[in-house]
């Protein structure tokens, strides 16, 4: 019998959520194997793998670099998910142009409030 993946979650994963199964990866690899977190996030194995290895890439250059990159577009979507299917509409459209993009993003867009 064919091994069935846990899930198939098709929403967006933030990248808080990433960090933290990162985390926990690392902290205790023995418990948060692939399979459980796969289970636990709800989504495929593959993806599992690929996230782990990014941001196991991501620390190394932060090492490298001395200082954390730049995660203002991951900011942007943990903060605006929807701003990701207002893109997927827009790309859908048979004339679609930098002009039509830049207005969904900007429709999207939060300006930070002056104090």
């Amino acid at each position: 019998m064919k091994a069935r993946e846990p899930g198939a979650r098709g929403s967006y994963l933030k990248d808080s959520e990433k960090a933290e199964m990162y985390k926990k990866h690392k902290e205790n690899p023995e418990v948060y194997t692939v399979e459980r977190l796969a289970k636990e996030y709800r989504i495929m194995r593959q993806r599992v793998h690929a996230i782990l290895w990014l941001k196991e890439l991501e620390e190394e250059e932060e090492k490298k670099l001395g200082h954390p990159l730049d995660d203002s577009v991951e900011l942007l979507l943990d903060t605006c998910p929807e701003i990701l299917r207002a893109l997927h509409i827009a790309l859908l459209l048979p004339n679609w142009n930098t002009e039509m993009l830049y207005l969904v993003v900007m429709m999207f867009w939060k300006k930070p409030r002056v104090v």
